[in-house]
């Protein structure tokens, strides 16, 4: 009886022993960086997220002497690229690029409903990106508040480019605070709303920097402000609308590195001590401060809870302005 006890339990010891080596371990700190690493942007190659993705990447790839490759996820405004880190492997090779988009999504798709907070680990926040009042520069209107009461005085005739999500929101609200409303007039993206700018065909718009920076240098289109509460040092002496729109917010656009959720805690740790260095990197800063970007880093306890707060805040406004996902 006892030896047939004792061979029962070699046997269990033998399966559990065939068994492990089928559940991948989860990294480590000591061992993170021995494997390739992906990063995921849920956008074409040459905009500011994937540009952004790529500095990152060639830092890390310095850092930790592995290659760090890009998978360019675009499709559904972010959507496809977002629901692939939130299904990957919580291992820490599979990681990707976080943006305001996490937030805004939930109030265009039905079909994205993954919860900003805690449908993934954040990891870090790169950089802040506020959005530009950009007009034509044969307009009128020359500093903000001429803008505003141009728009005043044409309620409802203003065409005003806004681009889906945030960007929607941030026009609709700033119309409501001044006492008016403006003419919407939706685009596919920056890169089209800015030649339409600049060609007159769209009188305003609130948009990317780095989009409309080569427009301004060519005196086709000026910038008045900052769609922000607050100056931005990169920006020298552009105002910000809360100057002119007491209490006026806008969304900052901010670029972060997420992963899926329930990551290794010191994977995370080691990430985020690994970005924060290479954003204060001076030739990093440098590019991103260049394409309008303001650096910003920290734990990934702070960047969770500006994930917080934005969801609470943008709740806020679109039930305000009634916006229903479709």
């Amino acid at each position: 009886m006892q030896q047939t006890t004792r061979l029962k339990r070699l046997v269990a010891s033998a399966l559990l022993a065939l068994a492990l080596p089928a559940i991948a371990p989860a990294a480590t700190a000591a061992d993170y960086s021995a494997k390739q690493i992906s990063l995921i942007v849920g956008a074409p190659p040459g905009g500011p997220f994937d540009l952004t993705a790529r500095l990152i990447g060639e830092k890390l790839s310095a850092q930790f002497k592995q290659p760090i490759v890009i998978e360019n996820r675009p499709g559904a405004s972010g959507v496809v690229g977002f629901q692939a880190i939130n299904k990957a492997a919580p291992d820490g090779y599979t990681i990707g690029m976080g943006a305001t988009g996490l937030i805004t999504l939930k109030f265009m798709l039905a079909a994205y409903n993954i919860d900003p907070v805690n449908g993934y680990t954040h990891i870090v926040e790169v950089s802040a990106a506020p959005l530009v009042v950009t007009v034509n520069a044969a307009q009128p209107y020359k500093s903000l508040a001429e803008l505003i009461a141009y728009l005043k005085a044409s309620p409802g005739k203003v065409n005003f480019g806004a681009l889906p999500g945030a960007v929607a929101m941030d026009v609709s609200t700033f119309a409501s605070m001044i006492g008016t409303t403006v003419n919407p007039i939706p685009y596919a993206g920056s890169a089209a709303q800015q030649q339409a700018i600049a060609t007159g065909e769209l009188p305003v718009a609130f948009d990317n920097f780095l989009i409309a920076k080569p427009f301004v240098d060519g005196g086709k289109t000026r910038l008045l402000a900052v769609v922000s509460s607050k100056r931005f040092p990169m920006f020298g002496d552009l105002p910000a609308i809360a100057e002119q729109v007491p209490g006026y917010e806008g969304t900052v656009n901010w670029f972060s590195v997420i992963g899926p959720p329930g990551m290794p805690n010191d994977v995370v740790t080691t990430l985020n001590r690994a970005i924060n260095t290479a954003i204060r990197e001076p030739d990093l800063k440098k590019r991103l401060n260049d394409g309008g970007q303001e650096v910003v880093g920290g734990s990934p306890e702070e960047l969770r809870a500006l994930v917080a707060r934005e969801t609470e805040r943008m709740t806020r406004a679109a039930k305000q302005l009634g916006m229903q996902p479709q």
